[in-house]
């Protein structure tokens, strides 16, 4: 069994809740806690023991996050860098892999179907993780850690999943569950992509974090460019659902999953991350308690 070295993060996101800030700027280097959005990405799966990252962008776009990552590089930033070596337990003079980041061009907006496809002919016949960046785990790289360990053992494809207010649900993935208790893994049974809210059966979304296998590469050339957007994806990972080849993580509370393709989840990601950083006292904000900050119905 092939394990999961290498992990594509789609950068091709207009970002049009967040204008006009993304007018000019890609949505994944908006700062989140004081770093862009991409570093997140970088050091949760640099910390989760992923080895490579395919960064799939228009030129555009793409051109201002490779920027961005050639000036961290000759800053000296590197992933895993000091923070994270602290959390691998490494002491500086012992080693660790460095993450080799590349970028494939996606020329036009055809959705994360053909994003994943494009990384996926330059990486080969492997199995791969998928970041999404307009999900961010803010308990760091406890989740996708776990993700790989359930996939080495097992081997089937696996999403990331978690609870929306049914109202809300038309704005994500949709998954049944054979099961919908919490478990360690969970069979999938059906994707379908931004579903009526009144015919939904399950609030159980997917969270941006998928490991996929060969099977679901050879679903998307099946289905053809001519299925265009999210469609093409969704549909890759029903079929494999309805062939009992994929599995459903429970995203916890403790991996602090908040959408950022809206203001609301944005600040409530900033909130969280600056709260965590300081003791709370009286003159402080109020602590954060809502379990809506990825809800896009949430902007005034």
């Amino acid at each position: 069994m092939t394990r999961i070295r290498t992990a594509i993060i789609p950068a091709a996101v207009f970002g049009g809740r967040m204008v006009p800030a993304t007018e000019t700027l890609p949505e994944e280097l908006l700062p989140v806690g004081g770093r862009p959005v991409l570093d997140w990405l970088l050091e949760e799966a640099s910390v989760a023991g992923i080895e490579q990252v395919v960064l799939v962008g228009r030129s555009e776009r793409g051109a201002a996050i490779e920027a961005y990552l050639t000036t961290a590089g000759r800053s000296g930033h590197r992933y895993p860098s000091e923070r994270q070596r602290a959390l691998l337990g490494l002491t500086s003079h012992e080693p660790s892999r460095q993450l080799e980041i590349r970028f494939v061009e996606q020329p036009e907006r055809c959705g994360l179907g053909d994003a994943v496809l494009r990384a996926w002919r330059v990486i080969g016949d492997e199995p791969v993780a998928v970041l999404l960046p307009d999900k961010l785990m803010l308990g760091g790289a406890e989740l996708l850690a776990s993700m790989l360990e359930h996939y080495d053992r097992q081997a089937r494809s696996m999403v990331a999943i978690g609870p929306v207010p049914l109202p809300e649900i038309g704005a994500y993935g949709c998954v049944e569950l054979s099961n919908p208790e919490p478990h360690a893994t969970t069979l999938v049974t059906r994707c379908v992509e931004k579903p009526d809210p009144q015919v939904a059966a399950l609030g159980v979304v997917t969270c941006g974090r998928y490991l996929l296998g060969v099977d679901i590469l050879h679903a998307l050339q099946v289905n053809g460019p001519e299925e265009r957007d999210d469609d093409r994806f969704l549909t890759a990972l029903d079929a494999a659902a309805r062939a009992n080849g994929l599995l459903g993580v429970h995203v916890l509370p403790r991996d602090g999953w908040v959408d950022v393709t809206n203001w609301y989840g944005w600040l409530h990601a900033h909130r969280r991350e600056f709260e965590s950083g300081r003791e709370a006292d009286e003159s402080g904000p109020p602590p954060i308690t809502s379990d809506s900050a990825h809800s896009p119905s949430m902007v005034a």
